[in-house]
C-alpha cells in the first residue's frame, strides 16, 4: 500500500465483505512489518479493536503496543476503549508493562543524573576554594550550572512521581538533559579551578617580586620621613642631628615592618 491512507479506508469499504477475512489479514501483516506514520495510526488502532472482537488477543496486544510505542497517545485511548473489554486483563498488563519500562528508563536517567550532578558540585566546590584563595572578586558559572541541573532534576522528579505514563515518558529526556548539563558544569569547574590556581600563583609570583622593595624601598622611604620629621622637632629643641638620626631609624623599622605586613598579605 503505497498510499497509507488506503490502509485505513479498506477497513471500511463494505464492498470488501466478502473477502474481508483476507483483507484483514493483509492489514494485520502490513501493520505489524511496517514503520507506523501518521496515517496509519487510526487504523491500526481500529485493527486492533477488530483482533479483540475475533479474540485474536496475540494480535491485538502487539499491534497495541506497537501503536503505543510510536503515538503514546493511545496508551489512554487504549486505558478507556470498550471494544478491548473481551481481553481487558491482557491490555492492563501490556499497558502496565509499558508504564513501569518507561517509569524504570527514567529512573535510571534520573540516579544517572544525580550522580553527574554530584560530581559538579564537588569539582565546583573545589574552583570556589581557589577562587577564595585566590581573593578574585567574581561568579562561578559551574555553579549557577549546578543549580539549572537541580531545577531540571525536579522538574524530572516531579514527573515521574505524578504516575502518568507521558510524564514518564518526558522525565527521560529531562534528565539526560539535566546529565549533559552536569558533565558541561564538571569541565567549566576544573577550567575555573585551574585559572584561579594560577591567579593565585601569579599574586604569589608578584608578591615575591616586591620582596626587595619591602626590604629596602620602603624602610628607605620611611626612614627618610622620619628623618625630616625627627628633625624638625630637633630644632626646637636643639637636637636635630640626634632627633634626624632616631627619626630615620625609627622611619626605617616602620617600613620594613609596612613591608614584611604587605609581603605577608599577599602570601596569605
Amino acid at each position: 500500500m503505497t498510499k497509507p491512507l488506503y490502509f485505513y479506508l479498506s477497513q471500511k469499504e463494505k464492498n470488501f465483505n466478502p473477502i474481508r477475512h483476507d483483507i484483514q489479514n493483509l492489514l494485520i501483516t502490513t501493520a505489524l512489518t511496517r514503520t507506523l506514520s501518521s496515517d496509519y495510526y487510526d487504523g491500526i488502532f481500529e485493527l486492533a479493536k477488530y483482533c479483540a472482537q475475533t479474540r485474536n488477543e496475540e494480535t491485538c496486544i502487539s499491534l497495541l503496543k506497537k501503536l503505543i510505542i510510536s503515538k503514546p497517545d493511545y496508551f489512554y485511548r487504549a486505558q478507556n476503549e470498550k471494544n478491548f473489554d473481551s481481553v481487558r486483563g491482557e491490555v492492563n498488563k501490556l499497558l502496565s508493562s509499558i508504564s513501569t519500562e518507561a517509569f524504570s528508563r527514567a529512573k535510571d536517567a534520573i540516579a544517572k543524573s544525580e550522580s553527574s550532578l554530584k560530581q559538579a558540585l564537588e569539582a565546583t566546590s573545589e574552583a570556589r576554594q581557589a577562587l577564595i584563595t585566590s581573593k578574585d572578586k567574581a561568579t562561578l558559572n559551574s555553579s549557577t550550572m549546578c543549580e539549572n541541573v537541580e531545577t531540571k532534576l525536579d522538574l524530572s522528579k516531579d514527573k515521574v512521581a505524578s504516575g502518568d505514563y507521558v510524564a514518564f515518558l518526558e522525565a527521560k529526556p529531562i534528565a539526560e538533559e539535566a546529565q549533559a548539563l552536569s558533565n558541561e558544569a564538571v569541565d567549566t569547574a576544573n577550567r575555573e579551578r585551574r585559572h584561579y590556581e594560577d591567579r593565585r600563583k601569579e599574586k604569589v609570583r608578584n608578591a615575591w617580586e616586591r620582596v626587595p622593595g619591602a626590604f629596602l624601598g620602603w624602610p628607605l622611604l620611611f626612614g627618610i620621613i622620619g628623618a625630616i620629621g625627627g628633625c624638625t622637632v630637633g630644632l626646637f629643641s636643639g637636637t636635630a642631628s640626634q632627633s634626624a638620626g632616631g627619626g630615620f631609624l625609627l622611619g626605617v623599622i616602620g617600613g620594613l615592618i609596612f613591608g614584611i605586613y604587605n609581603i605577608q598579605k599577599e602570601l596569605q
